[in-house]
């Protein structure tokens, strides 16, 4: 019986060798060496799996949209220059119409002025022809009226002479030489 004490003695000795001695290195931060072990080889191993599974599709995703982005910003800027051109072209297009709707309303003034000098010409012509004409029917009319003045200026000098005649009786020599006078007087 005597060894079993011994037995006892040096586990309780060890016992409290292991308790009352402190813990050194990682152990005394309370990491066991074997978990830290394990778990630093899951996280490179997850680190492994993210990366290939979710970081490379994620990293791949941003530059496309960064490409789309680029594309976008460089067809907004293409879109500008070409606004720009198109104004500039407008300007152009814009300043050329009204410098041709200047020589057309300067062509127009100039044949307006033309048509107006012949139009003044042919009123011209034709007040001349009209003119003319009621000159010559004013002159007609005027002899036809002289024509018949005349002829009832005779008959009444005739009548006149009768009845002058009936009253102061002449010879008639010097009655047609009386006539005669008065009507040279009268033309």
């Amino acid at each position: 019986m005597a060894a079993l004490p011994t037995t006892s003695f040096a586990a309780e000795t060890r016992a409290v060798q292991t308790e009352t001695a402190p813990p050194s290195g990682l152990a005394a931060l309370g990491v066991d060496g074997s978990v830290l072990l394990v778990q630093t080889v899951n996280f490179f191993l997850l680190l492994l799996i993210l990366s290939w599974l979710l970081y490379r599709p994620l990293l791949r995703l941003l530059s496309d949209r960064q490409k789309t982005i680029a594309e976008g910003l460089g067809a907004a800027e293409a879109q500008k220059r070409a606004a720009a051109a198109a104004e500039i072209e407008r300007a152009e297009i814009l300043a050329q119409t009204r410098q041709e709707a200047a020589g057309l309303i300067t062509q127009v003034r100039e044949e307006l002025k033309a048509e107006r000098a012949v139009t003044r010409a042919a009123l011209a012509k034709e007040r001349e022809r009209l003119v003319t004409a009621m000159e010559r029917r004013l002159a007609a009319e005027q002899a036809k009226l002289e024509a018949s003045l005349h002829a009832k200026l005779t008959s009444l000098i005739i009548k006149a002479v009768e009845r002058i005649s009936q009253v102061n009786p002449l010879p008639p020599a010097d009655l047609a030489a009386q006539i005669a006078k008065t009507v040279k007087d009268l033309e």
